[in-house]
């Protein structure tokens, strides 16, 4: 009887020890499946910043080298490659931006243009136009005659292709604008003043004429 209760008291203590034994890895399992999840998204996360760093430093590096080597051809080049450079780098710019950013560009120019020409005093407008008249003067003083022919082309160019992109309503607004300043300018114009404008007119006319006919 005693060793038979002895026997099943032992069995018991193994089976609850097996129990506790079963309860405790599988615990441990667990856990060790949480830490090793823990531990792979640290080493993940390392491995990333020091990807991220690295590249960093490589592109940092390049950047050096190539500032280092645009300061040496730009500290060696004349101003004549300088300008060139410079009118390549913005022909380059405006030819690949869209045309949308063009026109944004062109009405946000414009409109600086229309402020600032509001806010200037008379004054300050004939000192700007005495300025441009005496700019122009000055460059086509020193134009030659191949020049200011091909200057002449580019204007007419010009002209036509605005002319030919206009609607009508801007037509009608561009016509009446200019024969309101046509006849502002011929009330305030003295008898003197109209027959040097005619004048001037008729040797521009004869001008063109003779360049006609050499063409």
């Amino acid at each position: 009887m005693t060793t038979r209760k002895a026997r099943e008291s032992q069995e018991q203590t193994t089976m609850r020890l097996s129990e506790v034994a079963q309860r405790s890895a599988l615990r441990q399992a667990s856990q060790s499946q949480e830490e090793r999840s823990t531990c792979l998204a640290r080493k993940a996360a390392y491995r990333a910043s020091l990807r991220s760093m690295l590249k960093n430093a490589q592109r940092s590096r390049m950047n050096a080298q190539a500032a280092a080597t645009a300061f040496a051809s730009r500290a060696s080049e004349t101003h004549h490659q300088r300008f060139l450079r410079n009118a390549a780098a913005t022909a380059k710019s405006k030819t690949i931006e869209a045309l949308d950013r063009r026109r944004a560009r062109q009405s946000r120019d414009a409109a600086a243009t229309a402020s600032a020409r509001a806010a200037e005093t008379p004054l300050r407008r004939s000192v700007r136009k005495a300025t441009n008249a005496a700019t122009t003067a000055r460059s086509r003083a020193v134009e030659t005659f191949d020049r200011k022919r091909a200057r002449q082309f580019r204007d007419a160019a010009a002209t036509a292709t605005a002319r030919a992109a206009e609607t009508l309503l801007r037509r009608s607004v561009r016509n009446a604008r200019n024969t309101a300043t046509a006849a502002r300018s011929r009330a305030a114009e003295t008898i003197d003043r109209r027959r040097a404008c005619q004048s001037r007119d008729v040797a521009t006319t004869a001008r063109s004429r003779e360049s006609e006919t050499e063409l």
